[in-house]
């Protein structure tokens, strides 16, 4: 590497850690974006505080993460249902040009003088997203807390039968004969503006994930009961995830497990820790050829077609959103999946080679964020251009983005391959 290409890698790294301190609100939690212009400005979205949480605040600011899952749990239902999101602003009102400014007053309006409240919980009754992803990424933020720091084992102890209690709850949905979770909502997991349902890849890996958190907290608490009832369903819905969403033929983790199925990128990223370090390295040449673009991966192989997405981004001329568009922290997140490789598997040779590889998509992504001037939430696949629709403008510090940066580049200085 260049002395230049490491200061490249190093201001990025300064960029982004300088502006994640931005996204938490002491008493409320962490937002997807810290400009008050943003779109996701002054919400709590669960999926991206969990990720933003096992890549950064949990060992940069654990009263951040602390905070977020005070609020998530606040808003728990009886069912055990928790919130998706949790919103100071009418997301819908910021989205749309010329009503962004008004989201706010409009907001403590309806909700702070009609209704007597300054936080607005949003579970999946609401609207057309069924958001099928939010249990799983809360307990795992949950489990990464708790085995990091001691504020999070403070946590779980005072909040574990509400933990249980929203483990059991999304149980309920789970086919009893594969243990996989089975989604009806049209557009049900990260990436919501396509239509997906039955048994997801990225779901059901995530809720195998918050199975194995669940079991380990059971056990260090000597909830000796507990933990077994959840090493017996861990069991089962690892089987199932290896036999019914890997195609072991072709060397990914499937989209879906009905019918016919795409590749799913990360799917296949979060899934390849089932497997040896020698089946990690197929699945990253199958990523390789099929989603691999110049600033990173697509999300998904063949993309989907334009009559299976949601038909406002269609209109706002985002149908691309998810679908052609790359995600920094899709390519970010498969870093640690490299640099497992690059540690574990027995030839010499491909230990080096994917080490060099971790190195280059960091400082692929440095480049791209640089050369744009900002760690923007999407960006075109082939050109360093951010991915802007006719009406939905990405946001310029986008803390997956960011948080994801963090997270490769701190586990690469640790390593000293930095």
């Amino acid at each position: 590497m260049t002395p230049e290409d490491r200061a490249i890698i190093d201001e990025i790294a300064e960029y982004t850690n300088a502006r994640l301190q931005k996204h938490y609100m002491p008493g409320f939690g962490i937002f997807p974006t810290s400009d008050p212009n943003d779109n996701y400005y002054n919400q709590l979205w669960c999926r991206d505080f969990s990720h933003a949480t096992g890549n950064y605040f949990v060992w940069a600011n654990p009263q951040a993460v602390l905070d977020s899952l005070e609020t998530i749990f606040k808003y728990q239902k009886k069912s055990g249902a928790l919130p998706y999101r949790v919103e100071r602003e009418y997301t819908t009102l910021k989205i749309i040009p010329g009503l962004d400014v008004i989201s706010k007053p409009v907001f403590k309006f309806i909700e702070g003088t009609l209704r007597r409240r300054t936080e607005r919980p949003l579970f999946e009754e609401h609207g057309r997203f069924a958001a099928g992803d939010t249990i799983p990424t809360v307990i795992i933020a949950v489990g990464d807390f708790f085995e990091k720091q001691e504020l999070g084992q403070q946590f779980v102890k005072k909040h574990y039968t509400q933990i249980k209690r929203a483990v059991d709850y999304f149980n309920v949905r789970c086919d009893p004969t594969d243990g996989l979770a089975v989604v009806r909502g049209p557009y049900p997991d990260w990436a919501d503006t396509i239509k997906k349902k039955g048994k997801l890849g990225t779901i059901n890996i995530w809720w195998m994930r918050a199975l194995e958190h669940m079991v380990y907290m059971a056990n260090i608490l000597n909830q000796s009961e507990d933990a077994k009832h959840y090493s017996l369903v861990l069991d089962k819905v690892r089987r199932s995830i290896i036999y019914k969403l890997y195609n072991s033929e072709h060397a990914y983790f499937k989209t879906r497990v009905e019918g016919f199925s795409r590749i799913s990128t990360s799917a296949s990223i979060f899934g390849s820790y089932l497997l040896s370090p020698k089946e990690a390295v197929r699945i990253e040449e199958t990523l390789t050829r099929s989603t691999r673009r110049a600033n990173g991966y697509l999300n998904f192989y063949p993309p989907y077609p334009k009559g299976r997405v949601l038909l406002l981004a269609r209109l706002a001329g985002h149908a691309d959103y998810h679908n052609r568009f790359v995600w920094p922290w899709v390519t970010l997140q498969n870093i640690h999946v490299k640099i497992r490789i690059a540690r574990e598997h027995y030839d010499a040779h491909i230990r080096e080679f994917y080490k060099e590889e971790a190195i280059a998509d960091l400082l692929m992504i440095a480049k791209l964020f640089k050369a744009t001037g900002g760690a923007y939430e999407i960006f075109e696949s082939e050109n360093p251009k951010v991915a802007n629709g006719k009406i939905y403008k990405s946001a310029r510090n986008f803390m997956a983005s960011m948080a994801g940066y963090q997270g490769a580049y701190q586990k690469l200085k640790t390593l000293g391959w930095l």
